[in-house]
């Protein structure tokens, strides 16, 4: 049972029945002070240290795997383009195009949406499969973008934003191969 001073200070519990510092950690029980982090014990994690340092790797894998998703769901779509073997994109890749180039939002609506609804796409199919040719747009928009026509399809505002990101995607990967 908290004690007043706990609720206050939003300290995980502490084992009533022992005369050592311990406090509960909700995968492990009770384990010696020293097993948290000194900022779990203010912040009320209720982990201990092996708990907390094992959700974090947990949480950076899921995240990874996501993008490693989209690279091969990207690739599939793409296996019959001719410079797919010559293509050197990674999970990095993924990360910045997804996170900073596009910011997570569609590139025609310009509308964060929920990551299983947007797919990268070639932006014009007689390119290559290259971080400055690829644009982040929902499902059914995705199947429009590459046609020679589309400029007809999408407003001048909405084709010259998609164009002005590309250009700074290349110029980013351009400058990274000069250093």
């Amino acid at each position: 049972m908290k004690t007043k001073k706990q609720e206050k200070k939003n300290i995980p519990f502490k084992n009533p029945c022992s005369s050592i510092d311990e406090y509960h950690c909700r995968n492990c029980g009770y384990v010696p002070k020293e097993n948290f982090f000194r900022t779990n014990i203010e912040h009320k994690s209720h982990k201990c240290k092996k708990c907390q340092m094992k959700a974090s790797k947990d949480s950076r894998r899921k995240k990874d795997s996501m993008y490693k998703k989209m690279l091969i769901q990207l690739k599939k779509k793409c296996k019959n383009h001719k410079q797919i073997k010559t293509s050197l994109l990674d999970e990095n890749d993924m990360i910045y195009l997804y996170e900073q180039a596009w910011r997570k939002t569609c590139a025609i609506t310009n509308q964060t949406q929920d990551k299983k609804k947007l797919r990268f796409t070639l932006w014009k199919h007689n390119e290559g499969l290259d971080p400055w040719n690829l644009v982040l747009v929902l499902k059914k928009y995705a199947a429009l973008c590459g046609d020679d026509n589309v400029k007809l399809v999408y407003s001048d505002h909405v084709t010259q934003n998609i164009e002005n990101t590309l250009k700074n995607i290349k110029s980013h990967y351009l400058m990274g191969m000069v250093d």
